[in-house]
């Protein structure tokens, strides 16, 4: 059986068709037309409204059905007969209340006539006053929240357009940074969660291609060494043979292939330097060979690669940067080194520095994603694909537990505090925290963070040891997230703000350091280091003029006044002595 539909509505003037009295058809759906020599503006409507120059009123459609006449087919639509005679419908009314509605189902054999229900037609106008109730709610209600938003993101952005706080920079370091001090956000991405995950999703891949070489261990791991290919990079320099050599550590799981760690690979290709990226054991598509992995406080790896690089290049100057994890892993470095570490400058940026504190914000809030995120990650780029190189040599490590970690904390605890001989985890973060080191860093130093970063919150980074370090520089700003600093001059998709700067800071150091005679600069880590050793304990401070007098002379500037052997009225010693040093005058300018 075929449905065939009437419709009722006011007739259509000046419509062609319906003033030739032809047929009109309804082809969707089988719907045969209405009777010969009967013009029907309604059924005209729906055959070919399309044609007509106004579109006509919403109009009721009641249902009939048909069956074969004799001589037809069910494929012939025009040689079907109705089984009933067609009512016309009535026109409807401007009350409300008369709306005629569709006729109720029946059988084949009962009557065709129209019924007309106010109660079902006063219904079927609050049923549609609801609908547009309910439109004006939404429409209204994303008003509101569209509203909230963009004053939201006007505030956040005006916090954020503050220029970043500065400190432990000479005059003549600092002056050559322009782009470290002037961070200009891009309003609607200043909340540190939208710019940590807009970054990490849709900043742009430069496409850069890569030498690998590798380094094997004694152990039997492997160091993937990535060189940058110049032809994959636009305005790349040729490097001179003392260019600088910038090393790079990416974050927890990162490698050459980040974006971020592109764009600094473009970044100092443009500025004429020799640049290489360490990818930890696993990452970077670097395999494991070995069952031995990475900790955030393991750094015999850099060693051997910055070893390395000095064997190959014998007449540059080193220097790295580390980001994140590798942040924390490069300062570890620079502590342990000390007066002894071959590189001439350093930085860090996002660096966590305690990692305890770092591990509780994890634990928090949206933070639970990231936390969650890494752990699955690390888990099926480390563990999975290297099952069989861990069999039999776990040392206590428990791998299937690992594979099902939902935190870094449980990874932590089944594989990383059981490789490096940790009782705990707690132990393993509290040990493994760069904050530790800053004191015993002896090489020009710029730390890089972000006040709002959900992942290396502002409250770790250890303000108090970095003021007391000469060596040591820092910029904070008030917004950029986690590898984010989504700035306008960089672009939506560009490389993050501090990469330029970075490279400014370093060329500058470097500078400086050309000028500084090697001479002057042992004698600047013997005076710092005889500051701080008097600065240790109240014993040590000389009394005497006698005892002033066997110190080092060189650098130092001393001013020793004596008193009566009573000592002063405040009762003070009898002889004080007053030192300042040339190492502290020219690093903090």
């Amino acid at each position: 059986a075929y449905a065939t539909h009437t419709v009722s509505t006011p007739p259509l003037l000046g419509c062609p068709r319906q003033a030739s009295g032809r047929r009109s058809q309804m082809a969707a759906g089988g719907v045969a037309a209405i009777a010969p020599g009967r013009p029907d503006a309604a059924m005209h409507r729906v055959g070919c409204g399309t044609l007509c120059r106004r579109r006509p009123q919403a109009s009721r459609i009641t249902s009939r059905r048909l069956i074969p006449g004799p001589g037809s087919s069910l494929s012939s639509p025009l040689g079907m007969r109705l089984r009933r005679p067609l009512a016309p419908a009535p026109l409807p009314s401007r009350s409300p209340k008369s709306v005629a509605t569709s006729a109720t189902p029946r059988d084949t054999t009962g009557s065709a006539e129209l019924r007309f229900s106010p109660v079902m037609a006063s219904a079927d106008v609050k049923t549609r006053r609801g609908r547009w109730y309910l439109m004006l709610a939404s429409a209204v209600g994303t008003s509101v929240i569209a509203a909230a938003a963009a004053l939201s993101a006007v505030v956040s952005y005006q916090r954020t357009r503050v220029p970043p706080t500065t400190s432990g920079f000479s005059s003549q370091v600092l002056e050559k940074c322009p782009s470290l001090t002037d961070y200009d956000p891009v309003p609607g991405l200043t909340n540190a969660h939208v710019e940590t995950i807009f970054s990490a999703k849709f900043r742009a891949d430069p496409g850069v291609e890569y030498q690998r070489t590798f380094l094997t261990r004694d152990c039997g791991g492997v160091l993937a060494i990535d060189w940058p290919v110049d032809r994959s990079i636009k305005d790349a320099l040729p490097a001179a043979d003392d260019a600088p050599v910038l090393m790079v550590i990416s974050g927890l799981s990162g490698g050459s292939h980040d974006p971020y760690v592109q764009h600094q690979m473009i970044a100092a290709r443009q500025r004429g330097y020799k640049a290489c990226v360490m990818n930890c054991r696993g990452c970077g598509g670097a395999p494991i060979t070995s069952p031995r992995l990475f900790s955030a406080g393991y750094t015999e790896d850099i060693r051997v690669t910055i070893n390395h690089l000095k064997e190959l290049h014998p007449n540059s100057p080193l220097v790295a940067c580390g980001w994140s994890l590798g942040g924390n892993m490069l300062i570890r470095y620079l502590g342990e080194e000390g007066s002894n570490c071959p590189l001439a400058a350093a930085v860090s940026a996002c660096n966590p520095f305690n990692l305890n504190m770092g591990m509780d914000g994890l634990k928090r809030g949206f933070s639970r994603i990231y936390d969650y995120n890494l752990a699955r990650r690390i888990a099926s780029d480390l563990i999975s694909p290297y099952k069989n190189v861990f069999e039999g040599r776990e040392r206590g490590a428990c791998l299937e537990s690992a594979l099902k970690s939902t935190s870094l904390t449980e990874f932590d605890e089944y594989v990383t505090r059981r490789h490096f001989g940790f009782t705990s985890v707690d132990e393993y973060y509290d040990k493994s925290g760069s904050h530790w080191s800053i004191p015993d860093v002896r090489v020009p130093l710029l730390v890089v963070n972000a006040a709002n970063d959900p992942v290396s919150p502002v409250d770790a980074i250890p303000m108090e040891k970095i003021n007391a370090n000469p060596y040591v520089a820092t910029v904070i700003t008030k917004g950029g997230g986690h590898l984010g600093w989504v700035s306008q001059k960089e672009g939506l998709t560009g490389a993050p703000w501090p990469n330029r700067g970075i490279i400014e800071w370093i060329s500058a150091e470097l500078e400086v350091l050309r000028d500084t005679p090697e001479k002057n600069v042992d004698e600047d880590h013997m005076q710092m280091e005889t500051m701080n050793e008097l600065a240790e304990t109240e014993s040590s401070v000389p009394t005497t003029p006698e005892a002033v007098a066997s110190l080092p002379t060189s650098g130092f500037s001393l001013s020793v006044s004596a008193g009566d052997a009573s000592g002063g009225d405040d009762g003070s010693d009898p002889t004080s002595v007053s030192l300042s040093s040339s190492a502290w005058s020219s690093r903090k300018g």
